[in-house]
């Protein structure tokens, strides 16, 4: 019996990935791309890719389950309805289930990106079968997703998991750091690479650079700001621990994943900071990296529990 596919995009604000997932959560294929400037742009692509990719073009249609779509921005999973996207203006207040279901004759799921890693994660990687967990995402920006008793908290407008906005200390609270919060404007790559050049560290030309800096142990400014960096996230992994109470705490993203080097001193500030009950949650790194939001896309359709109303065909 011939095992069903899905094609999976995780839409960024530069690059999107493109990937067709088995229904076992196996990725066949995998590329990246830059992302269209429009929707309309970016539906001729996965056009392109259900003709071209060696793995749908003798899939028949009772093997194919569907199209997911990952966006970085608030969506309504119900209707795919992207009410909101920051870096890609004109992708802004467009039903693109509606749309690429009707251009490409198929089922199109739309989610916002950081809920399907999540998802991911929660089918095949870090936190599999957990019923209540966090996916926290820091990389070029920060988000969380939240899963509760099995539901993915989404909040009353849809942007529950909006936790760049966090305040960490008081002498943030009168502050203003549009347009993203003052979390983000502080520990993601680019709040990173900002404060290691105020600093001084001018060789530094992304925020990984700093973090190599540092992990080599003989510059001091570097290790000062990744130390500072790493308790701003404890905190921040701290207060979301202490509210949820999940049973793991994955961190995906590219910063994520270089902070779990330290993920001692995370455990550290967890276990100082939450109740004790609350102490049993495991604080990991993501398992599936760069393909979590893929395998996320096709637990949409493989798995009945993930899975939101998509686009009728």
């Amino acid at each position: 019996m011939k095992s069903k596919v899905a094609l999976c995009a995780d839409v960024g604000g530069t690059n999107t990935r493109i990937g067709v997932v088995r229904e076992d959560g196996v990725v066949l294929s995998y590329r990246k791309a830059l992302t269209p400037a429009t929707a309309d742009a970016f539906i001729d692509v996965l056009a392109e890719e259900l003709t071209c990719n060696e793995h749908l073009m003798d899939s028949r249609l009772d093997s194919f389950l569907g199209v997911s779509i990952g966006i970085p921005g608030v969506v309504d999973p119900q209707t795919g309805f992207i009410r909101h996207v920051t870096n890609l203006p004109g992708w802004n207040d467009i039903c693109l289930a509606d749309m690429a279901g009707l251009a490409l004759g198929v089922r199109v799921a739309v989610e916002h990106d950081v809920k399907l890693a999540m998802l991911g994660e929660n089918w095949m990687g870090a936190a599999r079968g957990a019923l209540d967990m966090v996916y926290l995402n820091i990389g070029t920006g920060i988000a969380a997703s939240f899963l509760s008793g099995g539901r993915i908290i989404r909040g009353s407008t849809g942007v529950a998991g909006s936790v760049g906005y966090l305040a960490l200390s008081p002498g943030e609270v009168d502050e203003r750091f549009d347009p993203n919060g003052y979390f983000e404007y502080s520990a993601s790559g680019p709040g990173i690479l900002r404060r290691a050049v105020q600093e001084g560290h001018l060789n530094c030309k992304t925020a990984h650079d700093v973090f190599d800096a540092a992990d080599a142990g003989d510059d001091e400014v570097a290790c000062r700001l990744v130390e500072a960096i790493v308790t701003e996230v404890g905190i921040a992994i701290s207060a979301i621990v202490a509210t949820l109470n999940p049973s793991a705490v994955v961190l995906g993203g590219g910063i994520g994943t270089r902070i779990c080097s330290r993920i001692s001193r995370i455990r550290e500030i967890v276990d100082r900071h939450v109740c004790m009950d609350a102490r049993m949650v495991e604080v990991v790194k993501s398992e599936l990296g760069d393909v979590a939001a893929l395998v996320g896309g096709a637990a949409m359709f493989a798995n009945s529990q993930y899975c939101p109303r998509y686009n009728n065909q």
